[in-house]
């Protein structure tokens, strides 16, 4: 990012610029920041489009469709100004590597990363496409890898400057040997031109180079639409299938997007635990050239002094001065009612979160959201699924029609085009993400509330008496087809890679915590048991508390302990974790007992710092955007800074915010509620 220049401005609509991010043939992209603390991307147009009637016409329609655009792997559209001096547009700031640069500095994608990239890919181009915009211009340098996962950028609006990008066919735009042969022919382009796309762009991931090499442009666009694409260097046979059909030279016979993940089988990937250590170690690498914000100390910052500890930033590092309370304290902790009434004092005081739709669901949420196909989906109490559309808020289906009168209290997981449910009575559910239609269920055992984990197009499902300290572990394909059993199990099922970037599925048992190969169940070695509590895995370390409170993170490579810390509630006891930890750009995040959300590093255990709320927090944090979000049991939804904990915003809901974890499309949350809803909020 280079410094402001003089002449630029200092503020566009209402945001703050930091910075330069770059230019493009639209115009100056800029980074900034808005009054609720939300890192954005604002693009600016050259002047000399601003004079153009026609411009800005386009600019206008094009910015509306991508507003339209809802989906987990495409950058937000937060804002725009089509009838401003200079046309602006806002969207979400992707930290991160493109993914030519991270394939160019690293080397090519093993198969198992290039398949969850191209399940994150097919998810976007279904967002995209439901909007009514193609994107024709699907390439690596439109690829971000985040820290939350793999992102689609400039979708439709980067052909804005062109006329012959929306209204008219006879003109080649594109980029040469990832354009579909239609494109590169100056004929009319749908869909199925994405598609072809995203077959050059995993082939570029898995080899290091476009399926049609490189040379001058005449050429390029003479071997896109005359040769076959070069293939050779894709070391996975399925993978090289799926490539090919990609890459078919008649549109009609290309897969849909729809079809590419069911192809794939694997579920969207979140966060960087897909991609190789290297890749992910230059991620968080490059978030670090961010620049922190820094508010001056407001009355409301006395405040979250008095409770007990003010954060810190020098030098991009949060350092936490302890006091007898850290954070903004909740009711719960604290040395008193002055330090209590200030709290609330505090919290009242932060900034409310903007309401975009309230969603009937018709009865308290026990699980969920999850996103999937344009969908936002969540479990109810009384044993039902119900999805809603991500981006009118109109409810699709209901599954099944009758409830089951038994809760869907496991987030349900989804791979592909499928979505995988366990209810409260054990059984386990396959549901066609588009339809809502049973793909197929069975009668399972016992449940014990834990959500399946997905490896090698393979479901691992935790059953057994919950009361019963050893349980079993049941392994079914996606056809439904129960596969083997491993006994002598007392923790939820894993899947992450070890310390070589190999996808594994770590078991907890008697003793040890056992490490296997998904799909054929080859156990690949073991380390000594933590004690069955939840817990994450990235690039070989485990990070998990134990029933002492104890927080721990264990390296499989070198089968010893990183390190372990006690974690301290808001009264300096210890307090166990009410969910497992969500872990995103060397933090951990977790919460307690005492609605206290910490903030951990995970190279070191040291506590960066701790936001309390007013109530018990019982779901795991979600983290993107720069942003913690958790819901808590004094029934409201909060937003707060993931570098430094500052609160940016809260929301009140309808009532408590139990085992529903917040997750993040496009810009807007969306958590459910005990009071029968779900909530769709969006930062002011």
């Amino acid at each position: 990012m280079a410094s402001l220049e003089p002449g630029d401005p200092s503020e566009i609509g209402g945001y703050r610029l930091l910075g330069r991010l770059g230019a493009g043939g639209m115009g100056q992209v800029f980074l900034g920041r808005s009054q609720a603390g939300l890192t954005v991307a604002i693009k600016v147009v050259h002047e000399q489009f601003a004079h153009d009637p026609g411009f800005r016409a386009r600019f206008r329609r094009e910015v509306t469709a991508a507003r339209a655009v809802s989906g987990a792997f495409t950058a937000a559209v937060i804002d725009a100004d089509p009838d401003a001096p200079s046309p602006w547009l806002v969207t979400a700031y992707l930290p991160g590597l493109p993914l030519n640069e991270a394939v160019e500095r690293y080397g090519p994608f093993p198969p198992l990363a290039v398949a969850a990239l191209g399940a994150g890919l097919a998810e976007a181009l279904i967002s995209i496409h439901q909007a009514g915009v193609v994107h024709r211009d699907l390439k690596p340098h439109n690829v971000m890898l985040s820290p939350d996962g793999p992102r689609v950028i400039d979708f439709g609006i980067a052909h804005a400057t062109d006329v012959s990008a929306i209204t008219r066919a006879g003109a080649v735009v594109g980029s040469p040997g990832y354009m579909s042969p239609e494109q590169a022919q100056g004929r009319e382009t749908g869909p199925a031109g994405d598609v072809f796309s995203l077959g050059a762009v995993l082939a570029f991931a898995a080899t290091g180079s476009g399926p049609f090499g490189r040379s001058r442009m005449e050429v390029m666009i003479y071997r896109v639409v005359h040769e076959a694409p070069r293939l050779d260097g894709v070391s996975d046979p399925r993978l090289r299938e799926l490539i090919a059909a990609c890459l078919d030279k008649d549109p009609v016979r290309r897969p849909t997007p729809d079809q590419v993940l069911r192809w794939l089988a694997t579920g969207a990937p979140q966060g960087t635990a897909w991609l190789p250590p290297p890749v992910s170690a230059g991620i968080f690498q490059s978030t670090r050239r961010v620049p922190v914000h820094r508010r001056p100390l407001s009355r409301r910052g006395l405040l979250l002094g008095a409770g007990g500890a003010i954060a810190l930033v020098a030098g991009g590092a949060v350092a936490a001065v302890a006091a007898s309370t850290s954070g903004v304290s909740g009711g719960t902790g604290g040395s008193g009612g002055n330090n209590g009434e200030a709290s609330a004092r505090a919290l009242r005081a932060i900034t409310q979160g903007t309401l975009v739709r309230k969603l009937a669901v018709g009865a308290p949420v026990a699980s969920g959201p999850v996103l999937g196909h344009g969908l936002v989906i969540v479990g109810t109490n009384t044993g039902q699924l119900v999805a809603f559309d991500a981006v009118s808020g109109a409810e699709r289906w209901r599954y099944p029609a009758a409830a089951l009168n038994s809760p869907f209290s496991a987030k349900p997981v989804i791979a592909g085009a499928m979505l995988f449910a366990v209810g409260g009575d054990g059984s386990l559910h396959a549901v066609e993400l588009a339809t809502g239609q049973s793909r197929w269920n069975h009668a399972a055992d016992a449940s014990t509330g834990s959500p399946p984990a997905i490896g090698d197009r393979r479901l691992y499902v935790l059953t057994g008496n919950s009361a019963n300290q050893q349980k079993t572990v049941v392994a079914y394909d996606f056809g439904g087809t129960r596969m083997r059993e491993i006994t002598n199990v007392n923790g939820p099922p894993a899947i992450g890679t070890d310390d070589s970037g190999q996808s594994r599925l770590y078991l907890s048992g008697s003793g040890s915590i056992r490490l296997y190969t998904p799909g054929t169940l080859q156990q690949k070695g073991q380390i000594p048991a933590q004690d069955g509590s939840p817990f994450v895995v990235q690039r070989g370390v485990l990070y998990g508390m134990s029933e002492s409170g104890r927080l721990w993170a264990y390296a499989t490579a070198t089968r010893s302990r990183r390190w372990e810390r006690r974690l301290p509630g808001a009264s300096g006891s210890a307090e166990r974790a009410t969910a497992a930890p969500a872990l995103s750009g060397g933090s951990l995040y977790l919460s307690d007992a005492n609605g206290i959300l910490y903030a951990i590093d995970a190279r070191t255990g040291t506590e960066r710092w701790r936001f309390t709320t007013g109530g018990q927090i019982q779901a795991t944090p979600f983290v993107g955007d720069g942003m913690a979000y958790v819901g808590s049991a004094d029934k409201h939804l909060y937003a707060v800074g993931a570098t430094d904990g500052e609160p940016r915003w809260r929301f009140p809901t309808g009532g408590p915010i139990g085992p529903s974890a917040p997750v993040v499309s496009s810009g807007v949350v969306f958590v459910g509620s005990q009071d029968g809803a779900l909530y769709a909020i969006r930062g002011r």
